[in-house]
């Protein structure tokens, strides 16, 4: 409970700081007609109380000028661009259930998996073959990559104006090194591309993974993306973003 109670502390300070200066307040303004026990009582008394007061002020003020129409512009933000936020925290889930399901359809695709699983897939296909079959990387992950390109092009105009958390996310994930190795995937359709980058696209891929699992959880903490927390189409029970992505 104590541990409880220290993290939404830890993530409401101006609420946590609140508290002890209402008591303060409160305290202060039942005992004023009491005789004071030392000289300097009434000085401290009156002292405690104007600070208290002028906290608790200030956190009305700066609730109504400040908080309240910022959270309904954030819960606005996130609303118009709910869409492109789901498309990217799941680019890394799609890419790797298409990897399953091309190299592997025997196999019940995952939403997230490890390095040495995703080396035993590589590892396993005939890159050759694929590519006799004209099976290049680009023809199963091009629309997924044009998809996050899109989604992300359209969320970066208003990126600046989302939470901290969220934006740094965004950020991480759009550095990462798995969207040049499939730039460059694309640009030489070989087997011998693919086989030659395969420890390399390992790497990135995990990489990925978590970059996106980053981004569900900022979504997840935030107080102001409710719609994209309520997960659970076709019947499945709901859970939130940051499990639906993490479940394998």
């Amino acid at each position: 409970m104590a541990r409880l109670m220290l993290a939404w502390a830890k993530r409401h300070i101006p609420e946590a700081l609140l508290i002890p200066a209402g008591l303060g307040a409160l305290t202060v303004t039942t005992l004023s007609d009491i005789d004071e026990v030392v000289p300097w009582g009434q000085e401290l008394g009156i002292g405690v109380s104007e600070l208290a007061f002028a906290y608790v002020g200030a956190y009305i003020f700066n609730w109504l000028i400040v908080e309240r129409p910022r959270a309904k512009a954030l819960q606005g933000y996130y609303v118009a661009a709910g869409t492109e936020l789901e498309e990217l925290v799941y680019s890394p889930v799609q890419i790797v259930q298409h990897l399953f399901l091309i190299c592997n359809p025997a196999i019940d695709a995952p939403t997230s998996t490890s390095a040495d699983n995703l080396e035993r897939l590589l590892s396993s296909v005939n890159w050759a073959e694929m590519d006799k079959q004209g099976m290049h990387p680009e023809k199963f992950l091009g629309y997924i990559v044009e998809s996050y390109k899109s989604a992300y092009q359209s969320l970066a105009p208003i990126l600046n104006n989302f939470e901290p958390p969220v934006s740094v996310a965004i950020a991480q994930l759009n550095a990462q090194e798995i969207h040049r190795i499939l730039k460059y995937l694309f640009d030489h359709p070989s087997a011998a591309s693919m086989g030659n980058m395969q420890d390399i696209f390992v790497d990135a891929l995990v990489r990925y993974q978590r970059a996106g699992l980053r981004l569900a959880q900022a979504l997840e903490e935030s107080r102001y993306t409710g719609r994209l927390k309520r997960r659970g189409s076709n019947g499945a029970p709901t859970t939130s973003l940051y499990s639906a992505v993490q479940a394998s």
